[in-house]
């Protein structure tokens, strides 16, 4: 075997072990833009742009969330967790004031909006296998009234 293919395997049993040693959670880090093209939102309107970054932070992550809303009115929310399951507080939602995370066993995220204690919204995230798109599917609970952004009891 020449140096050059040695050195041609070398690097790509190194790339091999840097893609396993990478957590499951690796997929999720980086700078999402939402696509409206892409993009259903009923009931509407729709935003007008949203940006969420999730990068590494202490032993866990910090996700940043800057969306333009409909009406012109921009939010920013922060929010530092893990894929744990547990609330964390989020900062400047304004449905919203914490947020529990995990990753799920077939590769998505699953994140549970929470006021006061109640479920607001459950996301459903996947990720493709390329970790271009990200895909987010939002529920409601019975109670919820996403028109009037309440909670109906």
């Amino acid at each position: 075997m020449t140096t050059k293919w040695r050195y041609g395997l070398l690097w790509l049993v190194l790339f091999a072990l840097q893609l396993a040693a990478a957590g499951p959670s690796d997929i999720v880090m980086g700078r999402w833009v939402l696509d409206l093209n892409q993009s259903t939102y009923s009931p509407g309107p729709a935003p007008i742009s949203q940006v969420l970054v999730y990068e590494r932070f202490r032993d866990g992550f910090r996700r940043t969330g800057d969306t333009v809303n409909a009406d012109g009115s921009t939010t920013h929310q922060v929010t530092v967790g893990k894929f744990d399951g547990k609330d964390y507080k989020v900062e400047g939602a304004p449905t919203n004031d914490t947020a529990a995370f995990r990753l799920t066993a077939d590769g998505s995220e699953e994140v549970v909006n929470k006021t006061d204690g109640k479920v607001m919204n459950t996301n459903k995230v996947t990720f493709s296998r390329d970790g271009k798109t990200m895909t987010q599917t939002q529920t409601f609970p019975a109670q919820w009234d996403p028109k009037l952004g309440i909670h109906v009891t």
